[in-house]
C-alpha cells in the first residue's frame, strides 16, 4: 500500500498510478526483464537472415528478368552482384569507371539503368557502341 495520504491518491493521474505501480513492483519488473532477455538470447537462433537483396525484386522488373536469364543461360563460378541505390548520376559514373578499371579477367559487366531505362545514346547490348 502506498505511503501517501488518501486525499492525494485521488488526485493522481493515470500515468502517475502506473509509474507508482512500476516503482512498487520493481523487483518483479527486473525479473521479467531478465527472463525476456534470456529468452531473446536463446530464440535468436530461430531467425533467418536473407542477404540476397534481389529476392525482394518483383518478377516484372528488368533487373529481376535479366538476372533470371543470366542464371539460366550462363555458367558462372564466381560472381558478384552490386546494386547501388540513392546516389547521383555522377557517383554512379565514378563507380562504373572504377569497375571498368579492374583487370579483364575480373571485370564486372556495368549496366547503366536509371529508373529501369537506359540513358539515351547508351549501347543496347554487348559489342554495340
Amino acid at each position: 500500500m502506498s505511503k501517501e495520504p488518501a486525499n492525494q491518491s485521488e488526485k493522481q493521474s493515470p500515468m502517475e498510478r502506473v509509474s507508482a505501480f512500476i516503482v512498487d513492483k520493481r523487483k518483479a519488473f527486473y525479473l521479467l526483464y531478465i527472463g525476456v532477455a534470456i529468452f531473446c538470447v536463446f530464440s535468436s537462433g530461430w531467425t533467418a537472415v536473407n542477404d540476397d537483396l534481389t529476392s525482394y525484386l518483383p518478377d516484372t522488373t528488368e533487373t529481376r528478368q535479366g538476372l533470371t536469364i543470366m542464371d539460366e543461360e550462363f555458367v558462372t563460378f564466381g560472381t558478384s552482384r552490386i546494386m547501388v541505390d540513392n546516389i547521383s548520376w555522377r557517383q554512379a559514373e565514378r563507380l562504373a569507371e572504377q569497375a571498368r578499371a579492374i583487370p579483364e579477367r575480373r571485370r564486372p559487366a556495368v549496366h547503366h539503368l536509371q529508373g529501369g531505362r537506359r540513358r539515351p545514346g547508351e549501347p543496347q547490348g554487348p559489342g554495340q557502341r
